[in-house]
């Protein structure tokens, strides 16, 4: 259901179930305004902030992108999204009329009352999905008894709830067991828990806890699955990837393929799918773009590299001053061959185009 367990309508599935599958998902970076300013937070967003979608631009050309089918589901984040809740309803009321799913970003501030917690999302068909953010970098700034009331109210109308909490190392630490242990097995039982590490970038880079990788010394192996997933920021730009701290990062178009303001958002993400840094980086990975530099190019490369992490090496591949080394590469007939062969041989729920998951 979109909204409302009484409509009596099956629930849309969870955004996550289309990571996969390439601009399945499109996000959305509504604002980098936050009423929090958490020592974690890796953009940097805060009540200081007043960046904002620019959406009688955007909300045109989304629209008939979803209801097309070409976008599977819609992802909102920030910032805090509930801070403009007119916002979130125009681009909710496009999923509603898509009937694809909407997932909204949230530190669950809006939940302090049962009631009026109940009118706001009322007030959202559409909104079929809430991931809410809770540790104790939130903690500082909101009671978690009105985190639950959120998420319970939430529940009782239907919407999917998602719980990340963010520890050092994505640890089982003892906050998560008494966080777990106020919700209760009741609450639990009804949404997705879930522990992940905290990562340098945006304040979080002041953090020690945010250093909990190794340094090894080799480039970190594995393709890049959030590089399947665009994110319209706040000025227009439009990423290729889901990373926005890395791709908001860097120069040119590899992780910033354009700008709704100067080009339809439906020629941008083409652009994207076409795009063979995005086609190898989804496939092949990092590395393998790395390892086919030349000696010259790929010496100006880190000697370590954090274990496991392939951002960090994507975001120096797209340095301004491995750009020739890197366009010899991707215009090459051997990486042509080889996305070829890995797009070829790999399974569709994992590789699938928007087409394929229906």
């Amino acid at each position: 259901m979109r909204s409302s367990a009484s409509s009596g309508e099956e629930r849309l599935a969870p955004v996550q179930e289309y990571y996969q599958v390439l601009h399945g998902v499109l996000g959305i970076y509504l604002t980098n305004r936050c009423n929090m300013r958490c020592a974690h937070c890796c953009v940097n967003s805060g009540p200081q902030e007043r960046s904002r979608v620019d959406l009688a631009t955007l909300l045109p050309q989304f629209a008939d992108l979803a209801n097309a089918g070409a976008i599977m589901a819609i992802h909102v984040s920030g910032g805090e999204p509930f801070l403009f809740p007119d916002d979130i309803r125009a681009i909710a009321a496009i999923g509603n009329l898509a009937r694809i799913p909407v997932a909204v970003n949230t530190n669950g501030f809006w939940g302090r009352q049962v009631s009026k917690a109940e009118l706001l999302l009322r007030s959202m068909p559409g909104v079929t999905q809430l991931i809410f953010s809770a540790d104790t970098f939130h903690e500082k700034f909101l009671d978690t008894r009105h985190l639950r009331t959120g998420i319970a109210v939430a529940l009782s109308l239907g919407i999917r709830i998602k719980v990340t909490v963010c520890t050092e190392a994505g640890l089982r630490t003892e906050y998560v067991k008494e966080l777990e242990n106020s919700f209760g097995t009741d609450l639990l039982s009804q949404m997705e828990f879930v522990v992940v590490p905290v990562e340098p970038g945006g304040r979080a880079s002041a953090l020690k806890e945010a250093y909990w990788r190794p340094d090894l010394r080799e480039l970190p192996p594995g393709r890049c699955d959030v590089i399947n997933r665009p994110v319209v920021m706040e000025n227009g730009d439009v990423l290729a990837c889901a990373n926005t701290v890395t791709a908001s990062r860097t120069d040119g178009n590899y992780l910033k393929i354009g700008n709704i303001r100067e080009k339809k958002l439906s020629a941008i993400l083409d652009d994207g799918k076409s795009s063979n840094f995005v086609r190898a980086m989804r496939v092949l990975g990092p590395k393998f773009l790395a390892d086919q530099l030349p000696s010259q190019d790929r010496s100006k490369l880190r000697a370590f590299y954090p274990k496991d992490d392939i951002c960090q090496l994507c975001e120096d591949l797209v340095a301004p001053s491995m750009r020739a080394g890197l366009e010899r590469v991707l215009h090459s007939e051997q990486l042509s061959r080889a996305i070829f062969v890995a797009e070829a041989i790999a399974p569709v729920e994992t590789f699938g185009f928007a087409g394929d998951a229906r």
